[in-house]
C-alpha cells in the first residue's frame, strides 16, 4: 500500500457520491495506507501529473501512529465539514469587504452546525425541551 502526493498537475478522485479534484500539495491514498486495506476510490490524472509516493511501511516507520491518527481524524472531520458547507451554500462568498466575508463564512458555519444538530435530533429520536422564563 502507498499514498501519493501531487507534486505537479491535477488529479480527479471518483468516489461513490461524487468527484473531487486535487492539485499541487494535496494527497490521496492515505486511507488504504492507514487501514492497510484496498483502495476505496479511483484516481485519474486530469493534466500532466507528477506524484511523490510514500510506501506504507515507510510511513509507519516515520510516525507515532496514535498521534498521527488523532491529527488525521481531526483534519478529516474539518475537510468533511467544509465539503458539506460548500455543497449547501456554494464555495464562494458574496460579501465585498474582508469583515463582511468573515461574517458571511461564520454564518454559513453556524447554519451548517444548526442543520447537523437538528438532523441528529431527528435521527436519534431526541425531543427538545424548551423552558419558558417568566418576564
Amino acid at each position: 500500500h502507498s499514498m501519493y502526493f501531487v507534486a505537479a498537475g491535477e488529479v480527479e478522485i471518483e468516489l461513490k457520491d461524487g468527484r473531487i479534484r486535487l492539485g499541487v500539495g494535496h494527497f490521496f491514498g492515505e486511507i488504504a495506507v492507514l487501514r492497510q486495506s484496498r483502495r476505496s476510490a479511483t484516481v485519474t490524472a486530469i493534466t500532466r501529473t507528477s506524484l511523490l509516493v510514500l510506501d506504507s511501511h515507510d510511513l509507519h516507520a516515520l510516525m507515532d501512529r496514535e498521534f498521527f491518527l488523532q491529527r488525521y481524524h481531526k483534519r478529516s472531520n474539518v475537510e468533511t465539514t467544509f465539503s458539506m458547507i460548500k455543497a449547501k451554500f456554494g464555495d464562494g462568498l458574496r460579501s465585498k469587504t474582508q469583515t463582511a466575508q468573515v461574517n458571511e463564512a461564520l454564518c454559513k458555519v453556524l447554519c451548517h452546525n444548526l442543520c447537523v444538530v437538528i438532523q441528529s435530533q431527528h435521527e436519534l429520536g431526541i425531543e427538545p425541551e424548551f423552558s419558558v422564563e417568566a418576564a
